[in-house]
């Protein structure tokens, strides 16, 4: 077991601190853009009737997925495209509840196939795709929508990653509806735009892959929280201060990690960062007060720039007299963090 220990540390190390490791690609987005020719698409439109808070849970498998603001129609637009003998998405809308409830399922649930998603009103390369032991899991198959049909037709654009299988989704939310949203995510390539979509809550958890979370615009709600859960990936959020939620944690594992705090940011909000093996650069803007507690450190390598030293804690300089405030509680196990105000 020490054996196994200390190899994995070595191995760590090496990553660690090999350039090809560093993290040199905050500023690289995921491509906006995947060839979609030759695949099989479902396109839906979704009308959700009900008021309140609309909920949405989506499960991404391989592929690419664009999650992103749509038209202010209280529709839910869907393009999902998938390469020929995976099994066809299936669009099921639950009448029977107090609330709209939106089933989109591609069927069979494969290592290697697309996604499924529900929505709930209510309130590596080819490679890095395959399971260990190849099993595959069942999901609700035979699902369908509430007049029994199959939906067809669409157009969609995502992102650049090659594997053997795979589905290509864009989602569309309406502006004028406030969501909860859960999102996992594996071996894929996302782009989740958030910019101008009233989001309350927000929960992601992604496996190996890549993914850009961004709020170009303050968010219309203040008062939820997210919740980011990183495997083995790259993960750039961006404007988190526009993202205005009054609680943010993030848990990050092996990988790259980028969160940018830029934005128009509530008076109070706090956050917790967990890190295990990677590397993580926090961005803070100069105009708000911080607050970092970095007393659970252990083996991980910190690096402060931009706030005054008190032991284990940090502060901006005129904390205390801020307007708006963030306290920052950080841990990390083992990796590099970079915490700079620009």
């Amino acid at each position: 077991m020490k054996a196994r220990t200390l190899i994995a540390a070595v191995a760590a190390a090496a990553w660690l601190f090999h350039p090809a490791g560093a993290f040199a690609s905050h500023h690289h987005h995921v491509e906006a853009a995947a060839d979609t020719t030759g695949m099989d698409h479902v396109h839906r439109d979704v009308h959700l009737k009900r008021g309140g808070i609309a909920a949405l849970d989506i499960e991404f498998g391989a592929g690419h997925l664009v999650l992103r603001r749509g038209a202010p129609s209280h529709t839910v637009t869907l393009d999902l495209y998938r390469t020929v003998g995976l099994d066809t998405p299936r669009v099921t809308l639950d009448e029977n509840s107090d609330q709209d409830r939106l089933r989109v399922d591609s069927g069979t649930w494969r290592h290697d196939a697309g996604a499924r998603i529900h929505i709930r009103h209510h309130g590596k390369h080819d490679d890095e795709a395959d399971d260990d032991d190849g099993d595959e899991d069942d999901h609700d198959a035979g699902t369908r929508d509430s007049s029994g049909d199959h939906a067809t037709g669409g157009d969609s654009r995502a992102f650049d990653i090659d594997t053997d299988a795979h589905s290509v989704w864009e989602i569309a939310l309406p502006s004028d509806v406030p969501f909860d949203i859960n999102l996992t995510s594996g071996a894929s390539s996302s782009r989740i735009d958030l910019t101008s979509v009233q989001v309350h809550n927000l929960e992601i958890e992604t496996g190996a892959g890549e993914m850009d979370l961004s709020f170009d615009k303050p968010n219309p709600e203040s008062d939820g929280t997210l919740e980011i859960h990183g495997g083995a990936c790259r993960f750039a959020a961006y404007g988190l201060g526009n993202a205005r939620f009054r609680s943010i944690t993030f848990e990050g594992g092996v990988g790259d990690f980028f969160l940018d705090w830029s934005g128009d940011s509530r008076h109070r909000s706090d956050a917790e960062i967990e890190l295990g093996l990677g590397k993580l650069r926090v961005e803070l803007p100069a105009s708000l007060g911080v607050k970092l507690d970095a007393s659970g450190g252990a083996l991980a390598h910190l690096d402060v720039d931009g706030l005054d030293r008190r032991g284990d804690t940090y502060e901006s300089p005129g904390y205390a007299q801020a307007d708006r405030r963030l306290t920052l509680q950080l841990s990390a196990s083992l990796g590099l963090v970079d915490v700079a105000v620009r």
